[in-house]
């Protein structure tokens, strides 16, 4: 019921995210990329060379920049469908800036660390200051957020395992996410103590440690360099190139048809049957006020249109 409940919330939350701040971002780093290109050998190029095939692959890049958008357009529409039906949770992850941040935001691939915590995986924080105290902790100076949405289900608390997976918590996370059984695909931890005092969310990735892997149910939206939103050369990957992932989403589109074709009828069946009991309120069987009744009548009438 409560899920129920909460589908309006959901649907501005996923049109917010997936539509408006992640269309605004593309747009912005696709025009940057027409007209101020850094990707490839660009990079390096100054003067005349650079004017010149500048020039020459100004139109390719106009090409790729529709391509893309049109492509990044249909994907947020198909997200907002699957973010409105399924629990997503805008969420942050700490990392570095280069190799990392960028990894994931232009090819879609997340590295699983050596942390481990509460099992082997890609975490995150529904806090911001839980990604700012893992990205301080990564060596060098190039410090990164990455905003993303991220499907949790379906995710089990750690305070809810038996009692000897629970002895795994904090130091045989391996073991953890290795014995941890379908359906459960994430991990919610509370870290406290050392100045954390926060809960931590854990995308499983079982025998995955060390390796960069693509996770469709995390998907980057934004990268944060120095608090500031921070260009992708090139543009963010498309955040549906998993096939398992595009097939759950297919599966979430024809659910909605179907709940929609079931429900529809019923709804209307309901304004039916409403409509006809307020009509007896005309001749004052059930409301006192003439006014009133004509008000409900009129407004259910405009329901069943």
């Amino acid at each position: 019921m409560i899920h129920i409940l909460l589908t309006p919330v959901r649907l501005v939350s996923a049109i917010y995210f997936n539509m408006f701040l992640f269309w605004t971002l593309t747009v912005s780093d696709g025009l940057k990329e027409i007209f101020n290109p850094k990707l490839g050998r660009l990079r390096g190029m100054h003067g005349l060379k650079y004017l010149g095939h500048w020039l020459t692959g100004f139109p390719i890049r106009i090409v790729h920049f529709l391509k893309r958008n049109t492509l990044m357009l249909l994907e947020g529409i198909v997200m907002t469908g699957f973010d409105t039906l399924w629990p997503t949770m805008t969420m942050w992850h700490g990392t570095s800036f280069e190799g990392t941040a960028t990894d994931i935001a232009q090819k879609g691939r997340w590295y699983v660390g050596n942390r481990d915590h509460v099992g082997a995986g890609v975490y995150f924080g529904v806090e911001r200051r839980v990604a700012e105290h893992y990205a301080k902790a990564t060596e060098g100076t190039s410090e990164a957020i990455v905003v993303s949405r991220v499907t949790l289900s379906f995710c089990r608390p750690t305070w809810t395992l038996p009692r000897t997976m629970r002895s795994f918590v904090g130091s045989r996370g391996k073991e953890l996410s290795a014995n941890l059984k379908w359906p459960w695909r994430a991990t919610e931890h509370w870290r406290g103590g050392s100045g954390m005092n926060w809960f931590e969310y854990c995308l499983i990735q079982s025998n995955k440690t060390g390796q960069y892997v693509k996770v469709w149910r995390a998907r980057p939206i934004a990268v944060l360099k120095g608090g500031k939103v921070s260009r992708i050369w090139g543009g963010f990957s498309l955040r549906t190139e998993n096939s398992g992932g595009n097939v759950l989403i297919a599966a979430t589109w024809l659910l909605s048809a179907l709940l929609y074709w079931y429900f529809d009828p019923i709804s209307l069946w309901t304004i039916g049957l409403i409509s006809e009991a307020l009509s007896l309120c005309q001749s004052g069987v059930a409301l006192s006020s003439a006014m009133d009744c004509r008000f409900i009548t009129d407004w259910f009438a405009a329901l069943r249109k």
